[in-house]
């Protein structure tokens, strides 16, 4: 089976396991005229959960996870330039809310049930009082 077969199943399992969580943003499975390469599996939390304590609720639960992206104009390589000076509140505002998961071509639905289930479960504990 080829790597981009595995990653699409793998990709389209993640999605069948967390569509249901409320709030959470996951990516597009197909975009017209293009093939996904799903070299990276990242989902968006809802406003209201911390993606820190997300993260070190998984962490505890020995389950890896990486922020995902950071934005250029506040790189270490940018952040001096002139145009790093612009208001990107948007871009800010994703940016600290997009969780990679675990992704590689052998995951297993197990283990992703297993990821499905921490991160439901470390949303739930890690919202923001409003």
């Amino acid at each position: 089976m080829s790597l981009l077969v595995l990653r699409r199943a793998a990709a389209q399992r993640y999605h069948t396991l967390l569509a249901s969580l409320p709030g959470l943003e996951l990516p597009s499975l197909t975009l017209p005229n293009r093939t996904t390469s799903w070299f990276v599996y990242v989902v968006r939390l809802p406003r209201q959960v911390d993606r820190d304590r997300v993260r070190a609720s998984l962490a505890e639960r020995g389950i890896a996870t990486g922020r995902y992206f950071a934005p250029i104009h506040l790189q270490p390589a940018y952040r001096n330039h002139p145009s790093a000076a612009v208001q990107l509140s948007i871009t800010e505002s994703i940016a600290r809310r997009t969780l990679a998961l675990p992704f590689f071509n052998r995951i297993s639905p197990l283990q992703q049930r297993q990821v499905a289930a921490a991160l439901e479960e470390a949303m739930l504990s890690s919202t923001n009082s409003i």
